[in-house]
């Protein structure tokens, strides 16, 4: 077999060796294991990465080890660096991700993915020499890809450059990031003027380039503005108006908030979406419904602890126990209504009525006279 490098044709040792190899390169390929890894490597060598979703990177480390190594395996397959690398560039400028961040990232992905191998080809028998040539020529491929990256990112950002709304963009990124309040007039929100935040859980730069226009609608053409803020797509619109989401997507909004408010809610909206996530909630969510899991979920702990405080002898564990706490809190939604508790249950009032004095028995609560029809505490809460 003979590869193709910065520096010429390179034969590789024995046929046998080289199969053993090229074997190994084939499988790190098809490993998520060993894209889990780079992910995780990439991602502790820069902080801007870090910063977005695991998803998002994953998604791109995964095509450019398909697109390495496959040029490795078969070098016919060698223009798929090129669009590889050209597509991370265009995604990763229109994201804002620094390319100092990038490349910090790239060679640590690439350090991990050729110590692997080393291994594994050490450990497989391969001749130091055959896994030596055979790494040379693999860094080769890799080093080709990072110049186009480095080329087509340059050119991205120069052609975003020119255009008004990738300086807004970046502008409100910045902003919401918490690092940009000096950069508010580029932005063209008014400081004045109170907006809607949309915080979704799009990552891929392709597909919120599809879905912006239908966010942006609420804005009715009025001063709306939309960017990916640490790999998650944001917009901020004026009041009024709604957004057009497709099927399956999860976006949180704020209730109204000037710019100079912003950065705060944006941290809130996103772990609103955190909080949507556990609850396998879908759809367009308010911030304000989502305020309770949110507020909670720093102080678990703490939670915890007070439920083992204010629930007396209820055991998490023991499923009825679980189903007296849920018609008690079911109880407390409806406003004490023991029929509409009832309906929403889909059990008999009667049902309800039982499960509350057992309830009650476990934790020391007890259930009000017809005036209130509330749980109160023993301590007159």
């Amino acid at each position: 077999m003979v590869l193709v490098t910065d520096r010429g044709p390179l034969t590789m040792g024995a046929p046998g060796d080289r199969e053993i190899l090229v074997g190994l390169v084939a499988r790190v390929r098809d490993d998520p294991g060993v894209t889990a890894e780079i992910t995780e490597a990439a991602r502790a060598g820069s902080p801007a990465l870090a910063a977005l979703p695991q998803e998002e990177v994953s998604r791109h480390i995964a095509a450019l080890v398909a697109a390495v190594t496959g040029t490795f395996v078969d070098p016919s397959t060698a223009p798929a660096v090129a669009i590889a690398a050209e597509e991370l560039a265009l995604d990763r400028a229109w994201q804002g991700v620094p390319l100092a961040a990038m490349l910090e990232g790239f060679r640590a992905g690439r350090a991990r993915i050729l110590t692997r191998l080393f291994e594994e080809a050490a450990d497989a028998g391969v001749p130091t020499e055959t896994i030596v040539e055979g790494l040379v020529a693999l860094d080769g491929t890799s080093s080709e890809l990072q110049n186009r990256f480095i080329a087509a990112y340059r050119e991205a950002e120069r052609t975003l450059a020119r255009t008004s709304s990738a300086v807004r963009a970046g502008a409100l990124r910045e902003l919401l990031s918490g690092v940009g309040e000096h950069r508010l007039a580029d932005t063209g929100l008014d400081p004045g003027r109170r907006y809607l935040l949309i915080v979704t859980d799009v990552t891929d730069p392709r597909e919120a380039r599809a879905i912006e226009p239908g966010l942006l609608s609420a804005a009715g053409g009025d001063g709306g503005l939309a960017t990916l803020v640490d790999g998650r797509l944001c917009a901020v619109v004026p009041l009024g108006g709604e957004a057009e989401l497709p099927e399956g997507i999860v976006a949180v909004t704020s209730g109204p908030v000037t710019p100079g408010e912003m950065a705060t809610v944006h941290t809130l909206c996103r772990r609103g979406l955190e909080a949507a996530a556990r609850l396998g909630r879908t759809g367009s969510l308010r911030l304000a419904d989502l305020a309770v899991d949110v507020a909670l979920d720093p102080a678990a702990p703490l939670a915890t602890m007070l439920a083992g405080e204010l629930l007396g002898r209820l055991d998490a564990g023991d499923q009825f126990h679980r189903l007296l706490a849920a018609t008690a809190l079911a109880f407390l939604e409806e406003s004490g209504r023991v029929d509409a508790a009832a309906a929403h249950l889909h059990v008999h009032p009667n049902t309800v009525k039982h499960r509350l004095r057992r309830f009650d028995e476990l934790t020391g609560y007890r259930t009000a006279g017809p005036r209130s029809q509330s749980l109160r505490s023993d301590a007159g809460w």
